[in-house]
């Protein structure tokens, strides 16, 4: 395992920054491959892999009782790590072309923080009917989300993963050089620079494997006096909602704070991480307040309280 660290890194309590990284959400109950982008605020990468439309990363869920469903699928039998839904995806599969690779991304909740520390982690699981076995399954984050195949990776697996019965977690700190708004998982090292076994360990060529994907977690850690957790400001508050998460033409922000907190407001930003709308609030020490969201299209939102430019909070929001 990588951990790139600086220092004594201490984890506390915080936001995973990474909206649906349990895949519960989805768009639509999937029914066939190729369907990795139903697993909501998720998307297949275009580089590195030969189809027009994206990776053939699936998204698999119990909501489909055949072949794309949880636990039996096309590719083996393993119950969600948490939940209902996972995805899987090929780390690699030179029979389709060198280097082809089915990542996928996220707009990340915030961005980074630059110099803040950050721990990642997720849960795989080779999928059974698949006779090899890889190492380097990983994160990358950008500014953009396009992700090359150039053997970077903040945190990755340097072992090939073995475990088909049950989940194996990978875990890692980094630190953020630069304010990252994505981030995907994935292989981003090349074929000369990943290992292919088969189940007794010995290396192999030419050969693909796939594994699943669960509960994706960017969470940020550090000592007080370093580094600051989103999650330790909120200490000043006691409440924030925002009611119904399921809404037709309005919904309620309602929030209790400590006295030191000032312009406040909500921010409405879509799932692909455009600002929709800015609703100024009372600075006063617990309040609610009606938004009306007639105009908004139907879809997933966040529900951003922030005091200035601090995000405080984000809630989700689904517009009916």
């Amino acid at each position: 395992m990588l951990i790139l660290t600086a220092g004594v890194i201490l984890s506390g309590q915080a936001q995973n920054l990474v909206y649906n990284g349990d895949f519960e959400l989805y768009i639509q109950c999937p029914n066939t491959q190729g369907q990795g982008d139903l697993a909501a605020g998720w998307h297949k990468s275009f580089v590195n892999n030969l189809s027009s439309n994206g990776s053939h990363t699936d998204y698999l869920n119990s909501c489909h009782t055949s072949v794309w469903g949880v636990p039996s699928n096309a590719w083996g039998n393993e119950s969600a790590h948490s939940g209902d839904g996972y995805i899987g995806l090929a780390p690699l599969w030179p029979p389709l072309g060198t280097d082809y690779r089915e990542n996928m991304y996220t707009h990340l909740i915030q961005p980074l923080t630059i110099g803040a520390y950050y721990e990642v982690s997720f849960y795989v699981s080779h999928a059974d009917n698949f006779p090899f076995y890889s190492n380097n399954l990983g994160v990358q984050f950008s500014m953009t989300n396009q992700f090359a195949i150039n053997n970077v990776s903040e945190v990755f697996e340097t072992s090939v993963v073995y475990v088909s019965t049950g989940w194996y977690k990978v875990t890692g700190k980094f630190q953020a050089i630069k304010p990252y708004e994505y981030m995907a998982i994935g292989n981003f090292f090349d074929d000369g620079q990943t290992l292919v076994t088969n189940v007794i360990g010995q290396p192999t060529t030419n050969n693909g494997t796939l594994y699943y994907i669960d509960d994706v977690e960017v969470v940020q850690v550090g000592p007080k006096n370093a580094v600051v957790g989103i999650n330790e400001t909120p200490t000043e508050i006691l409440e924030f909602n925002c009611s119904p998460s399921q809404i037709e033409d309005q919904f309620t922000v309602s929030y209790s704070i400590g006295n030191t907190l000032t312009d406040l407001e909500i921010s409405i930003i879509s799932l692909d991480g455009k600002l929709i709308q800015t609703i100024a609030l009372s600075d006063d020490e617990q309040s609610s307040q009606t938004i009306d969201a007639s105009a908004l299209q139907a879809g997933i939102y966040f529900c951003q309280f922030k005091a200035g430019d601090q995000v405080l909070k984000t809630k989700k929001i689904i517009k009916n």
